[in-house]
């Protein structure tokens, strides 16, 4: 049953069919070395570095010159965009979508 659910990509079915061959996942942290190279296993602990790392990563001065926005050719804006979709760009999008994976009702029939 799993090997057909993966061969018909039916996505649903597989992670179903996995999880009763091998048990639900059991969430779990990984180790992580702290700045000074101390082994952190709490999970409390482990959050905190990651916080810290992201805090340094992220939060830096800019050096940007803002005088290279300037120098950008500007491209001119698609107003067509805004326009609803039409029953045909509907009717694509909804017959791509995988079997099992489609929000709300159903399509009463294919376009």
């Amino acid at each position: 049953m799993l090997q057909s659910a993966a061969d018909w990509h039916d996505i649903k079915i597989f992670y179903k069919e996995l999880k009763a061959v091998y048990g639900p996942v059991k969430p779990c942290s990984s180790p992580v070395r702290d700045i000074d190279g101390t082994l952190l296993t709490d999970k409390a602990h482990i959050l905190k570095c990651w916080a810290d790392h992201f805090q340094s990563m992220l939060n830096q001065p800019s050096n940007f010159d803002d005088r290279v926005l300037d120098e950008l050719s500007s491209w001119t804006v698609d107003e067509d965009l805004d326009d609803a979709p039409t029953l045909h760009e509907v009717c694509k999008a909804v017959n791509q979508m995988s079997y099992g994976r489609a929000p709300g009702m159903e399509f009463p029939q294919r376009c």
